[in-house]
């Protein structure tokens, strides 16, 4: 066995020069592994639908679409976001839940109600979004996007602009969540949602 001798000076004190290096706590190896999981997330994406009734009525109003996956690697809706937040794939996500949810809808009668749509802030500025030819600007008429509110928008000034044209083409709009995110929503008045 050699002796590793006195300690080298040049080196700083508490450091282990013999530590071996550990994959788990490199950023870039931590990315590529998220990049994975959101992936195969994406890949066994399904859209469930939750009735919403009337509290009073018990009246069947709509339905409320709501994300999931047959992946587990990311556990449920909220990591799956995360995941897509922190890789800069939110309007990927987001294209994937309107055109699943498109294809339900128009599959579904008319009579079943409206389905709310979460809609993440940042997809309020895909172009896709507000595309005739999008799948689900076909269904508008159908289709409440509740938009919630996980990122600041600080700096936008043509938000109310993006929801101008979303009802343009029939969509309703309502606010999700009301109160938490970065608490931006005094940016919407009554006059903004449906």
């Amino acid at each position: 066995m050699l002796s590793s001798g006195p300690p080298d000076p040049r080196m700083p004190r508490g450091t282990n020069p013999e530590a071996l290096y550990d994959e788990s706590t490199d950023p870039a190896i931590q990315l590529r592994d998220l990049e994975e999981k959101l992936s195969r997330c994406l890949a066994g994406m399904t859209m469930h639908f939750q009735p919403i009734v009337h509290a009073k009525t018990r009246a069947r109003f709509g339905y409320e679409a709501l994300l999931r996956s047959t992946d587990k690697s990311l556990p449920h809706p909220g990591a799956i976001l995360d995941a897509a937040e922190r890789l800069e794939r939110i309007p990927i996500l987001g294209r994937a839940v309107r055109a699943q949810s498109a294809k339900v809808i128009t599959e579904a009668p008319p009579e079943r109600g409206f389905v709310f749509i979460n809609l993440h802030l940042l997809d309020l500025f895909d172009k896709q979004l507000t595309s005739a030819f999008a799948p689900l600007s076909k269904v508008a008429s159908r289709v409440i996007l509740e938009i919630t509110e996980r990122t600041s928008l600080a700096g936008e000034s043509d938000l109310r602009y993006r929801v101008a044209e979303l009802r343009e083409l029939g969509f309703k709009i309502a606010i999700d969540d009301l109160g938490g995110g970065h608490a931006r929503m005094g940016t919407f008045t009554p006059l903004d949602t449906d």
